[in-house]
């Protein structure tokens, strides 16, 4: 009788064990998953408001035309399936826009701030500088940062997962 006890008792701590393991594990998953999405979020949109506040820097430095500002833009602004960025000029003085995409899209709001916007059946985000006469927007695409937020996931659920389901197997 106490061997069937004792037994029984072994055999619950060891699923007790096992189910705190998995658990334990799917919570540290999900927690890291909610910090990694934050920070880098936080990284894209730093990166997003340097290089709007660079760029216009450059235009007020430079004082380039609406066509050279164009094939710039087309020339070096990423345009791709992995990182497609969206930038668009308005010289609110002399009237015109220039964008590395091609769009006629008015100038929603003035002031520097984060916003969002639809264009071609995606949704965007990204900084606005507002500047002397000078409007300079950067834009990622929604899509394409969770696509990239889904691999980190992935990259962190993975090793976990399979490194509970072992010690599951093994405390078995």
């Amino acid at each position: 009788m106490k061997s069937a006890k004792k037994s029984f008792s072994i055999k619950s701590i060891a699923w007790i064990l096992g189910a705190s393991m998995i658990i334990s594990s799917l919570m540290g998953v999900f927690i890291t998953y909610l910090a990694a999405d934050e920070e880098f979020n936080e990284v894209l949109e730093d990166d997003l408001q340097q290089n709007a506040d660079l760029l216009n820097a450059m235009l007020v430095a430079t004082d380039a035309t609406p066509e050279e500002l164009t094939v710039f833009l087309k020339e070096h602004i990423r345009n791709d399936d992995e990182d497609t960025i969206w930038v668009t000029v308005y010289d609110l003085e002399q009237g015109w826009q220039v964008s590395n995409l091609d769009h006629t899209r008015p100038l929603v709001e003035r002031g520097s701030d984060f916003i969002k916007a639809d264009f071609e059946d995606y949704g965007w985000h990204g900084y606005q500088h507002d500047e002397d006469g000078l409007v300079v927007q950067m834009f990622r695409r929604d899509d394409l940062t969770d696509d990239i937020i889904g691999d980190i996931a992935e990259d962190i659920t993975a090793p976990t997962l399979i490194g509970s389901a072992l010690s599951v197997f093994i405390l078995i």
